[in-house]
This record gives C-alpha cells, structure tokens and sequence, in this order.
C-alpha cells in the first residue's frame, strides 16, 4: 500500500506542466479563442512544474505590460484596447497586437489534462 502511494506520487511528480497560448479566432479581429480545447492550443514552453509554469507566466505577463508602455509599442497597446480588425493597412500591427494578447492570455496546464487529448 505505501509502496503505491510512493510510486503515484513519484509519478505525478514528474507530470509536465506546458505554458500554451491560445488559437487565434475566426475573425479579422484580435480575438484569440480561449474557450478552444487545450488540443488547439500552441504550446509557447514544457517546465517540470507547476510552480516553474506559473513563475514564468507571471514573468511573461508583466514583461509583456511594461513593453506595451513603451512609447514604440502605444500602437499595439491600443489596438488590443479597441480589439482592432485587421485591415491592409494595420495587418503586421494586429498581427503583432495578436502576439502581445496571446502572451497576456497564455496558460498553464498539466501534461494530463483530458483537454489536451480532444481533437
């Protein structure tokens, strides 16, 4: 009995835990769809745990903010505000907007989670 409680905990204990972006949506517009299942989802780095995963999200996310105050990045900051669409004029700007929120949006999950495996 203890010898199985070790071995599941060694086992969960080397569960990988991926920091994953969400797909873009079907739109002209910014939107990422992060009601997709896991499966659609890209996958930006694999830490060992959850504590590396979320450290480097939290790290992302306020390096992502203090770029977006930069004056040379007031454009993108703005077409995320006003969830801009994509025009010929504005399209490597939203393209580039898209790649900002999809940091901002990014998230952990475990190697096990069921919606990794729906396609």
């Amino acid at each position: 009995m203890v010898r199985d409680c070790v071995r599941h905990a060694a086992s969960f204990a080397a569960l990988a835990w991926y920091l994953m972006v969400p797909p873009v949506g079907k739109t002209g517009h910014l939107d990422l769809n992060v009601e997709a299942p896991y499966s659609l989802w890209r996958t930006y780095r694999i830490y060992n745990t959850k504590k590396q995963c979320d450290g480097e999200q939290i790290a992302i996310v306020e390096k992502v903010n203090a770029l977006l105050r930069e004056p040379e990045n007031k454009r993108y900051a703005d077409l995320i505000k006003d969830d801009a669409t994509s025009t010929p004029q504005n399209s490597t700007d939203v393209l580039n907007a898209r790649g900002f929120l999809g940091s901002l949006l990014a998230r952990c999950v475990s190697a096990d989670d069921p919606g990794l495996k729906s396609k």
